[in-house]
């Protein structure tokens, strides 16, 4: 009976393969059939009802966002080349006209070029090999795919885009908001999939330009967001290189028109006078243009805006609002919804493209926990449990700093300035926030010493030095430092060149402390208000900063839960850094680099698994990458021998830094050294959005969606409008057996939990950890401050004070 059953088995088994085989060869005849019939952008093929993505989130979705997964065959009847040939950088980018998308980055040293009208493939390009959608990885494809779909939507935008299009009036001129679509593809889990973003891009008239701008004035120029006339991308002004004409002339005309493949860029070069800036200007790390000043429109972002005010012929430039760019969850939602079906439509892609949601599995979404705060003695509280603002004061009042920079017993003084012509509403509100703050920081027994003189008044930041210098005011004490309404729009340089005035004063000895400030705007009458008393919010976070900026930690965060069960005595630390580019005060229209790190640590293992004390180093370095001797003042070997370090980087690790932590971590490795690198990266056009069940439609915050076992998308803020924008945190590389004893979302809980040390917003939602926030913090103070980044002030930021508060 078992040999007859085998033999009918394999009987059946025959005839399916053979009807396979048939199968195979009828659909391939006519795939052949159809090869050679041209399709037409005009008549796009129609998209049956199957093809309408979900308009609206299923019933009791869960988390879900704009992430698509990427159905097969969308290739299938395209034609589609590989040729020799090399991209910039390494993600994927294209450029096209009516006929072929040229796509850099799939493979390496390839572009694939797709024929955007037939299928047959017409006229093959040269040394190409025509590939079909079979040849290409998962993640091959899901890339492909998300670049065509960024190109077309370029493509339709260059031609004249008449929907989603708004107009707004701002500083005289007529503006459109345009959205703007990027597609990213990768793979997981063995499926291709795209994410979606849209961002407002806001479109000045033609005649808004950097034309006007100075020569003089090129230097100040360096960092601006621009983009090039004909281009959606967003371009920075750098630094020229040496030998380069940044002023034109006959010659440098004639290199440029060479150069240039734009009639319209073409014809600003033939018609721009003699001596018109020519700027160079970077996408990425490596790629870099020069074009004459008339073909660059500012890019209207905060960064840029705030440039913008400093050159002649746009000091007058009043900032664009924010909420002007913001745009609803359910918007966002719409807009991309309706370009991926006109793109579908477009290609003649027929299979819909649809969210995914987290109740019908796939991506694996997760809801990060808030953490536990550990405060002096050892007191844990969980924020989960935390009803009011009040409870944390209390507990601190109670239960003392997690970390003490100095004894409580010793006295510091705290005097009080006024920056600017105060009136007499506003100097009784300076006495009363004085005392105010006085008694909040007594309550947290911090010892300040009594002063019954009326406040010091400055005209300016620069007449606060000699005033300091009269006072004699010690690098150990502080001063609270009050801008009168009257500042207007001079109170933001005034505050943080008054900031650095500060940081200059330090003690002499080991305990080189300097001088701890506090900025208090009484330009914001609601919270410096009439009658403020010592149990006003405004005042307690006043209070938690000065003692974080003396060098105390108020709290912690309890790290326990980042280590897999029975990994025994585990020190953890987390350390962070970024280079920021700043004017050099030793070379005119040259750039600074700067590094600048925090390091957090345990300071006393009876507190358990926790972190909280926090030090900061700056050190110049020479370029963009930190070198391993930088790394090594950065993250010295006394703080990471025989601790699991996990590092955030403020954006990519360059391949020499990934280099130089492998080098770094072999050194250490015998004394049990492990390091975990994690990218933090906030992307120019934001990341793909996260949704939920909450009220404004955003996720709650802590809300994560895996890309990879690896990369995974954070919610870490939450906005007041429009659509949160989650971050971008990518682990690198696990290095050394320590870092094994991690569990496996370490990384990403370590990005999420110490967003809660800002010990400068106790009773406010986070968004960056701590460990990134300092580079961006610093690189604002200087450039709005105004003051020459020197040795001193190099020296003087090292160490427990966090002046950046």
């Amino acid at each position: 009976t078992g040999a007859r059953s085998g033999s009918r088995l394999v009987r059946f088994l025959a005839l399916v393969a053979s009807l396979a085989l048939m199968m195979d060869f009828s659909l391939a005849a006519q795939a052949s059939a159809r090869a050679w019939q041209p399709r037409s952008r005009a008549a796009p093929s129609p998209r049956p009802s199957t093809a309408q993505p979900r308009r609206s989130a299923p019933r009791d979705a869960g988390l879900f966002g704009d992430i698509f997964p990427i159905p097969d065959g969308y290739l299938s009847e395209m034609a589609v080349w590989f040729c020799k040939g090399w991209g910039y950088g390494d993600r994927p980018y294209s450029w096209r006209n009516d006929t072929w998308t040229s796509i850099a980055n799939i493979l390496p040293n390839t572009l694939v070029q797709v024929n955007m009208v037939r299928t047959d493939g017409g006229t093959p390009p040269p040394d190409g090999t025509r590939v079909s959608e079979s040849n290409l990885s998962m993640e091959q494809y899901a890339k492909l795919v998300a670049e065509l779909m960024s190109s077309e939507s370029r493509f339709v935008g260059r031609r004249g885009r008449t929907r989603g299009l708004q107009t707004i009036f701002h500083n005289g001129h007529k503006m459109t908001l345009e959205p703007k679509f990027k597609f990213r593809g990768f793979e997981t889990g063995g499926r291709p999939y795209m994410t979606a973003v849209v961002d407002q891009a806001v479109r000045l008239p033609t005649e808004v330009n950097l034309a006007k701008v100075p020569r003089d004035a090129a230097a100040a120029l360096v960092g601006l967001e621009v983009r090039p006339v004909g281009m959606d991308e967003v371009w920075k002004v750098c630094l020229p290189r040496t030998g380069d004409v940044i002023s034109l002339n006959p010659e440098k005309r004639k290199y440029l028109l060479n150069l240039t493949k734009t009639e319209e860029v073409s014809e600003l070069i033939r018609t721009a006078p003699d001596g018109e800036l020519v700027l160079r200007v970077q996408r990425g790390r490596q790629k870099q243009l020069e074009y004459v000043a008339s073909a660059l429109q500012p890019a209207i972002t905060q960064t840029s805006q705030r440039i913008l005010q400093k050159i002649p012929d746009w000091q007058e430039w009043s900032p664009l609002p924010a909420n002007a760019l913001v745009l609803r969850p359910d918007i966002r939602q719409k807009l991309i919804t309706d370009e991926i079906m006109k793109i579908q439509a477009n290609l003649g892609w027929n299979k819909p493209l649809t969210r995914t949601y987290q109740v019908e599995g796939g991506l694996r979404f997760m809801q990060l926990a808030k953490p536990t705060l550990v405060l002096g003695q050892g007191m844990q509280m969980p924020l989960s449990s935390v009803a009011s603002r009040n409870v944390l004061w209390k507990g601190i009042v109670n239960n003392g700093f997690f970390h003490y920079a100095f004894a409580e017993q010793q006295e510091v003084r705290v005097e009080h300035f006024v920056l600017g012509n105060t009136t007499r509403q506003e100097m009784q509100r300076v006495q009363e926030s004085y005392a105010g703050v006085r008694q909040a920081l007594l309550e947290l027994g911090i010892n300040v010493s009594d002063s019954h003189g009326p406040p010091l008044e400055a005209i300016s930041a620069e007449a606060l030095r000699p005033l300091l210098d009269e006072a004699v005011i010690r690098g150990t004490d502080a001063v609270l430092l009050l801008g009168s309404q009257r500042l207007g729009s001079t109170a933001t340089r005034i505050r943080e060149r008054a900031k650095f005035e500060c940081l200059a004063r330090a003690t002499a000895g080991g305990d080189a402390r300097h001088l701890a400030s506090q900025w208090f705007d009484l330009a914001k009458t609601k919270v410096w208000k009439d009658n403020l008393q010592a149990s006003d919010f405004a005042v307690k976070v006043v209070a938690l900063g000065l003692a974080a900026k003396f060098g105390h930690s108020p709290w912690g965060v309890k790290t326990s839960g980042w280590l897999r069960p029975r990994a025994g005595n585990v020190d953890i630390a987390v350390a962070g850094y970024d280079v920021c580019h700043l004017p050099d005060p030793r070379l005119s229209g040259q750039i600074a680099h700067i590094a600048a790190g925090i390091r957090i640590s345990n300071p006393n293992r009876s507190l358990g698994h926790s972190l909280g004390k926090i030090e900061s180093h700056i050190q110049s370095v020479r370029g963009e990458s930190v070198s391993l001797e930088v790394i090594k003042k950065l993250i010295p070997p006394e703080f990471a021998r025989g601790r699991v370090v996990i590092i955030h980087r403020d954006g990519e690790f360059p391949n020499q830094e990934l280099a130089a932590l492998e080098e770094y971590q072999r050194e250490l490795d015998s004394t049990g050294t492990a390091f975990a690198p994690v990218e933090i990266v906030k992307w120019a056009g934001g990341t793909a959005r996260l949704y939920g069940a909450t009220k404004s439609g955003n996720a709650e915050l802590g809300s994560a969606v895996y890309l990879g076992d690896t990369e995974a998308l954070l919610v870490s803020s939450s906005p007041f409008q429009g659509t949160a924008n989650p971050l971008n945190v990518r682990l690198q590389a696990l290095l050394g057996k320590q870092a094994n004893k991690l569990v496996d979302d370490a990384w990403l809980r370590s990005v999420f939990e110490l967003s809660y040390l800002h010990h400068g917003s106790p009773f406010r939602d986070p968004k960056l950890p701590v460990t990134t926030h300092f580079a961006d913090r610093l690189a604002y103070l200087v450039a709005e401050g105004g003051a020459d980044w020197n040795h001193v002030l190099e020296r003087n930021s090292a160490g427990t004070q966090q002046f950046w508060l």
